[in-house]
């Protein structure tokens, strides 16, 4: 079984979910990342001082960091699938 593990920060506030960038808007689908590139957007909210890229709002308090492990636990084909989405529609 194979799996992955992303991340994903969330507003404990709003329960919105961050997508990214320098001033991050949050929505309810947000971004995910993996642990690098995670640590490397957080690392950018860091308060630095009499750095070139001095950033004074540190990381809020309301944030956190939400892990999910994503597993494949079966796999169908194309056509499964189709008919497992048909099977499910409402016939009139």
């Amino acid at each position: 079984m194979t799996e992955t593990v992303c991340y994903k920060i969330r507003d404990r506030n709003t329960g919105l979910w961050s997508a990214g960038g320098t001033e991050p808007r949050f929505n309810k689908i947000g971004k995910s990342w993996s642990k690098g590139p995670l640590l490397n957007h957080l690392a950018q909210f860091k308060i630095r001082n009499g750095s070139f890229r001095e950033v004074k709002c540190g990381i809020p308090d309301n944030w956190e960091v939400v892990k999910f492990v994503i597993s494949q636990s079966e796999t169908d084909s194309v056509v499964g699938a189709r008919e497992m989405y048909e099977s499910r529609k409402v016939k009139k």
